[in-house]
């Protein structure tokens, strides 16, 4: 990826800056012509990401959320720009960063348990240090009755469970979530919320996390990022107590970052 390097090194401090960081992202641009129509779906983002943090990307469809979310997996080459993951450049996907997709993305074909044993088993790691992780996020996801079961078997609500602890288990530094739960019902993504935040406030994983509901967002994160054309137009820190949930709507601080998230995104979470 030559258009997407690294800054040269200009002293200690921003060196042990960048080994805090999950992300370093400067300019970055992506953009795609068809004889003389250019559309650039990321358009100058500059972003930090420090380690540990759970960062909600917000925004309209269609604004560039999720071609950002995408570059930062290696899935997408931006045309432009600076984009580091753990202080080193993005050249495509790595095992550190683990994807969980919008759609289902879990092999038909595999049972839950070895489903959730699939990424560490595929990179080689040897049975005796894999089992017990993966034993360990099947009990944590509630999914031990379903050990054997087959994809088909399950409900959507269980079947991201089998993805949320397929990725825990494969133990990446980095998680980034695509819209994951956007296809469940209510009370389902409620319970889904909560396992997340348990799961990332045991492993201190960076999850960057992107949906277009402000109230999702709310409950989730510790910073939200709203893109709107390809750019960040707000970035706020989120420090309501946990765990969250409907007790926000009462929340005047939660309240008043909802009003100024609506009125950023026009009105409108869709």
């Amino acid at each position: 990826m030559a258009a997407v390097t690294a800054s040269p090194q200009k002293s200690d401090r921003s060196m042990e800056t960048r080994g805090r960081l999950a992300f370093e992202i400067r300019a970055l641009e992506l953009e795609y012509r068809e004889g003389s129509r250019v559309t650039r779906p990321l358009d100058g983002v500059d972003l930090q990401i420090p380690r540990g943090q759970f960062v909600c990307i917000l925004g309209p469809s269609g604004q560039g959320k999720s071609t950002l979310l995408r570059c930062l997996a290696g899935l997408l080459e931006p045309t432009g720009g600076h984009l580091l993951a753990n202080g080193v450049a993005v050249e495509g996907p790595a095992a550190e960063r683990g994807m969980v997709f919008q759609q289902d993305a879990i092999p038909m074909w595999l049972r839950v348990e070895d489903n959730v044993a699939f990424g560490p088993k595929s990179r080689g790691v040897p049975k005796s240090e894999y089992e017990p992780r993966v034993e360990h996020f099947i009990e944590e996801v509630g999914l031990a009755g379903h050990r054997t079961a087959w994809p088909r078997q399950l409900s959507g609500g269980l079947r991201k469970r089998v993805a949320i602890a397929s990725v825990f288990a494969n133990d990446p530094e980095i998680l980034l979530m695509d819209e994951p739960f956007s296809a469940l019902d209510y009370f389902t993504r409620s319970k889904l919320h909560r396992l997340l935040t348990e799961l990332w406030q045991e492993t201190g994983k960076t999850i960057c996390f992107v949906t277009h509901d402000i109230d999702e967002a709310l409950v989730l994160a510790d910073r939200v990022i709203v893109l709107n054309e390809g750019a960040i137009v707000m970035d706020e820190t989120v420090d309501f107590p946990r765990p969250r949930g409907e007790e926000l709507r009462s929340h005047d601080a939660a309240n008043s970052l909802r009003e100024r998230l609506m009125a950023i995104l026009g009105g409108s979470e869709s």
